[in-house]
């Protein structure tokens, strides 16, 4: 379909309405305005066509409440922005878009602690990194193949299954977003096709923007709410993000033929082909979110196999006679998701769909959603930047009345260049840090440029009273595709 295209020249487009929040000019058929959250200096760079137009076209769908939030890693993608939160009300049309997930439904990333003395750590990191490439499958490579039996559980169940089958506690459970696991999957709604890939890809790291980064703890700026998280200066860390893997991705192929077929059926305008949707109360819309819920199980699964063999590879390598490091989960949080939560819409409590990519969500203090280890200090947030600026760890702020329907960026808004890993290695950069080693595999992958300035992007949600800033993860050594 013909897009419906606006000119934006500025940010004289946008105007001030709240600290850190402007609002976009309506024009044309936007049926919700269109709020960024930025500073004065990010403002005056938020000049880029395709993106105000993608923006422009999720807040034109039907049913979307309030309005479209840009977050500071905003960036154009593909029909739906990276960075970028929306929310549709089912009870009046409000539909579901799969290309807010895009191919990989609840990618997440987990922070682990690990107890070494540093110097000793970043001392056998060439080693750590070679055991890892030995343990670990990637990209194409497959990882622990599984019965249809045992995969049915796990798109059923997430981490738990992977639990139970041995992979890591079950105290790591209560400390994953949603323990873990998404109500309402259905694995019948998902192809053979998408089973298969699955089978031969629980415990793998897929190539792009996922990754293994091994770091330590270079400040604390909130020494109580550290100690809560596990956090001490100089401490070994290890963060891991990693997704659904091609189950994920068939799944999106498979229901942009369904949802293209939907919106034509219920007389949905698209301004873009590519944002095709369905009401959430169709039976598209339904089937689809029970597929997502159950490639999203699928990457809760992945990455507790993945945090296991992670921690498996450090302990046999630091490990002596009767001892081996303690590696702690921290915190698993989830990005590129759909969720249906209740919001506070002008008074009133309502059941909303709301649409997070390249975001996540976050709960303040109290919340019966967090572990009750956390109850009191509220959700470790992690903030990951690229691998040579290091990464933030947050708290949810007590404070944060909703801004942006209690959502943050994910990363900092790291464009991608595609390149050979082999490329990657050679492309460093004379300002990057060289005590940064990069293992990576000779396969295609995606070399993730700096993008946002992790400061800005960090200071910006602080400003708006949504995190407040933890520690500083200094990065150490990335483990990639």
């Amino acid at each position: 379909m013909r897009q419906d295209h606006v000119k934006y020249s500025s940010a004289a487009d946008f105007r001030p309405i709240a600290p850190v929040v402007w609002e976009l000019t309506l024009r044309g058929s936007a049926r919700k305005p269109i709020r960024l959250l930025a500073d004065d200096a990010l403002i005056e760079t938020i000049h880029d066509p395709p993106l105000l137009q993608q923006l422009r076209n999720v807040a034109s769908l039907p049913g979307i409440v309030e309005a479209v939030w840009a977050l500071p890693n905003v960036h154009a993608s593909t029909a739906f922005p990276v960075g970028c939160v929306a929310a549709s009300d089912p009870d009046a049309g409000g539909v579901v878009t799969p290309m807010a997930v895009g191919d990989d439904p609840f990618c997440g990333v987990r922070l682990m602690t690990i107890d070494l003395d540093r110097a000793g750590f970043e001392s056998r990191l060439p080693e750590l990194l070679n055991g890892l490439a030995r343990t670990i499958p990637t990209g194409n490579r497959h990882g622990r193949r599984q019965s249809a039996i045992s995969l049915h559980r796990a798109l059923l169940e997430g981490a738990a299954w992977a639990v139970e089958l041995g992979f890591g506690s079950a105290d790591e459970i209560a400390l994953i977003e949603s323990l873990g696991s998404l109500v309402g999957a259905d694995p019948d709604v998902i192809s053979g096709h998408a089973k298969a890939l699955g089978e031969e890809q629980l415990g793998s790291l897929g190539d792009g923007h996922h990754f293994i980064e091994f770091g330590y703890v270079d400040s604390i700026l909130d020494e109580e709410v550290a100690r809560t998280f596990g956090l001490t200066p100089g401490q070994p860390t290890v963060l891991v993000q990693a997704g659904s893997r091609g189950l994920g991705r068939q799944v999106l192929s498979e229901y942009q033929r369904i949802m293209s077929r939907a919106a034509a059926r219920h007389l949905i305008h698209l301004p873009d082909r590519q944002l095709y949707c369905a009401p959430v109360h169709s039976h598209e819309g339904r089937d689809y979110l029970a597929a997502m819920a159950s490639a999203a199980n699928f990457a809760f699964a992945n990455r507790q196999v993945l945090a296991h063999h992670i921690a498996h590879t450090i302990q046999t390598l630091f490990g002596t006679a009767g001892q081996r490091p303690a590696v702690q989960t921290v915190y698993e949080q989830c990005h590129n998701t759909i969720s249906l939560e209740i919001h506070t819409v002008k008074g009133n409590r309502k059941r909303l769909c709301v649409h997070r990519r390249g975001a996540s969500r976050i709960v303040s203090p109290g919340h019966g959603d967090l572990p009750l280890t956390y109850q009191a200090a509220g959700q470790p947030v992690i903030l990951p930047g690229h691998y040579t600026t290091g990464s933030y760890i947050c708290v949810s702020h007590d404070a944060m009345d909703g801004l942006a329907l209690a959502s943050v960026p994910a990363h900092t808004g790291a464009q991608a260049q595609r390149r050979s890993a082999r490329d990657m290695l050679m492309m460093r950069k004379p300002e990057e840090p060289e005590h940064v080693l990069v293992h990576a595999n000779r396969s295609m992958g995606e070399r993730h440029l700096p993008g946002r300035d992790l400061e800005t992007v960090t200071g910006i949600v602080e400003a708006g009273h949504l995190v407040r800033r933890v520690a500083r993860i200094q990065p150490l050594a990335v483990f990639r595709a």
